[in-house]
């Protein structure tokens, strides 16, 4: 009689979403201790109208020199994008000449010389005659110096700087002060010059014509990720973790020959096994170890307190550079194999010792030994540990002879923060056509986007930038999402997405009927005659088969203002013998696709789908 051989491997995936502000991070010398200048700061960064030096710093008492005073009131006018390398150069020149068509400058490149000092005085005026200039007057007529004073006196513009001399060069302080009451007066229209901006960005949002959807390239180091997503049963949200089912679906093909073997890597589009082992122990290499936030915390209390060591604060200054560096991103990838030695009573049946080497050399995973009475507990106790508790139990029973399993952890700080008071209610529009009422986080800043007519994304970067996650809103079919991703560019948008949760359990594959692997291209392995797992097992009694006898991969998602929380369980069996209110820019309330993707080896770590707010 046939046995049941049951191999498990679970990927478990939690990414927990820590908040940082946007201005926090836009200068490393931003605790001013100056309510006014941080709260003109945070406005003004935000709408990309200063953006400090190549140091990112800010210097707020530098005095301001006239190149910058060029570009300050350009950006506030809305001309030109607003990038860190446009802060001066040809930039410079561009806004210079720009104010003087306007009349705003009295003089163009020519003869206005961009390195000397500015005056209160000629900061005013030209901070004056940008608004008269947004409220539709005739800035040509000629004004004392005075009365321009005056008039910034008369529009408050001059509340904030009690003490100053008109004739003194003005601070990069002062010339933010002025230029973010400026930008919040109302004018004529109604308007402010900040909604004005915001919407002229809007309209100057880049959507371009475009071709039919690429469908994904066969030769993407992503192609398997593109093509299992194509293939996911689109009536309801899901989530995978293409990293997972490929290390999983690796792992097996080091233990299988033959065209059980060939299927398995031509279906993961891995040319070379050996050259992926070695890749698979480089990325585990490279996330190995996270950053220490217990300890980050407690230093955090002990400063705050006043009671700390020199020693301390010289370790909270090392923990600190860690976080803004991105070392707070956490990616660690747990191996295991378990055997049960009561499965085939009597028998010295065992790992392949070439297998268990490249197991443990190559995804760091340990061998272990159980019984039927410690299986359930011990395997289901470390499926637990490295999911931290999330995922609590992988098997039900002891009835298999191995179990190998993956876990994968994932734990990320947001590059920008939702801030939970700018949460509001909104509509999400249903695949099925329906429209639910939920709740939608909203930010606004710099984003990379890219839209035509067959796809909107966004993409949302982690600190450090190493990681990101990529919003698609789209038709979800074989899509070559590298193609768009390639062509983002930066733009100042209001962003607004939905707040969402997305519980996924699927069998991928089995031996009965048809199934997504299947679909994929591995057949063999599922046949208990033809499948070819020999080199995973030693010693197996004889006339005995191993064979995949189902695949199952469950995951849990749920992201909030707070972050995001999430779990992936790929279970295989084998048988034989894991600003203003009311932001619009950039708003996803249509089913969008989602990829968490290694901004740097280009590798896509989980991918999903939203179809629909699941009804309560």
């Amino acid at each position: 009689m046939k046995k049941l051989i049951s191999t498990v491997l679970s990927v478990i995936f939690l990414l927990s979403i820590l908040h940082i502000s946007a201005f926090a991070l836009t200068f490393s010398d931003a605790d001013y201790g100056d309510t006014n200048l941080n709260a003109a700061l945070e406005r003004l960064t935000d709408s990309g109208i200063i953006m400090g030096d190549d140091t990112g710093t800010f210097r707020p008492f530098d005095e301001l020199i006239n190149s910058e005073m060029a570009v300050i009131l350009a950006r506030a006018d809305g001309y030109k994008p607003y990038t860190a390398a446009e802060q001066n150069g040809s930039y410079a020149d561009t806004a210079v000449n720009h104010l003087y068509e306007l009349g705003i400058l009295a003089s163009n490149t020519n003869t206005f010389n961009q390195s000397e000092k500015v005056k209160f005085i000629d900061y005013i005026t030209a901070t004056v005659k940008l608004i008269d200039y947004k409220n539709g007057l005739d800035i040509s007529t000629a004004k004392t110096p005075e009365e321009y004073l005056t008039n910034a006196y008369e529009l408050g513009l001059l509340s904030l700087i009690p003490d100053y001399e008109p004739e003194q060069f003005i601070t990069r302080r002062d010339a933010s002060v002025v230029i973010d009451l400026a930008m919040g007066l109302k004018l004529t229209n109604n308007e402010t010059m900040y909604l004005l901006l915001i919407d002229g960005n809007i309209n100057n949002h880049p959507v371009v014509s475009s071709a039919p959807v690429p469908t994904a390239n066969p030769e993407s180091q992503n192609a398997f990720a593109y093509n299992m997503n194509s293939k996911m049963d689109k009536s309801k949200n899901y989530m995978f973790s293409p990293l997972s089912v490929k290390t999983a679906l690796a792992m097996a093909a080091n233990g299988a020959d033959g065209e059980t073997k060939a299927e398995i890597l031509d279906t993961l589009k891995i040319k070379d096994l050996n050259e992926f082992n070695a890749a698979t122990k480089a990325l585990i290499e490279k996330y190995s170890g996270g950053f220490d936030y217990a300890r980050y915390n407690e230093l955090s209390d002990k400063l705050n307190n006043g009671d700390y060591s020199d020693a301390e604060f010289e370790e909270y200054k090392k923990l600190s550079n860690e976080l803004r560096n991105g070392k707070s991103v956490e990616f660690n990838i747990a191996n295991s194999i378990w055997l049960n030695k009561d499965y085939y009573a009597g028998s010295d049946a065992a790992f392949s010792p070439d297998f268990e080497a490249i197991v443990k050399d190559s995804y760091y995973g340990t061998s272990e030994t159980v019984n039927n009475d410690d299986a359930v507990e011990r395997i289901n106790g470390w499926t637990s540990e490295k999911t931290n508790g999330k995922i609590p139990t992988i098997i039900e029973d002891s009835g298999f002879l191995a179990e190998l399993i993956n876990a994968v952890y994932f734990k990320a700080p947001w590059q920008y923060e939702f801030m939970t008071e700018n949460t509001a209610k909104s509509v999400f529009n249903n695949a099925d056509g329906t429209r639910t009422e939920t709740d939608f986080m909203n930010d606004r800043g710099y984003y990379d986007t890219y839209a035509d007519e067959n796809v909107q994304i966004v993409e949302l970067p982690y600190k450090g930038n190493k990681t990101s996650m990529y919003i698609s809103m789209d038709n979800g079919g074989n899509i070559d999402y590298d193609n768009y991703l390639s062509k983002l560019s930066s733009n100042y948008i209001n962003l607004s997405i939905p707040k969402f949760k997305i519980e996924y359990d699927e069998k991928i594959g089995s031996t009965n009927g048809d199934c997504l692997l299947k679909q994929l291209g591995i057949n063999t392995a599922f046949n208990q005659n033809t499948a070819d797992f020999k080199n995973m097992f030693i010693n197996l009694p004889l006339g005995a088969n191993v064979f995949v006898n189902e695949v199952i991969h469950k995951t849990f998602i749920n992201v909030d203002e707070r972050g995001t929380e999430a779990a992936a369980v790929t279970s295989i069996g084998m048988a034989g013998s894991a600003l203003p209110p009311e932001p619009v820019d950039f708003t996803i309330d249509k089913p969008f696709t989602f990829i968490i993707m290694d901004n740097q080896s280009g590798d896509i770590l989980f991918m999903g789908r939203y179809q629909a707010v699941p009804a309560e």
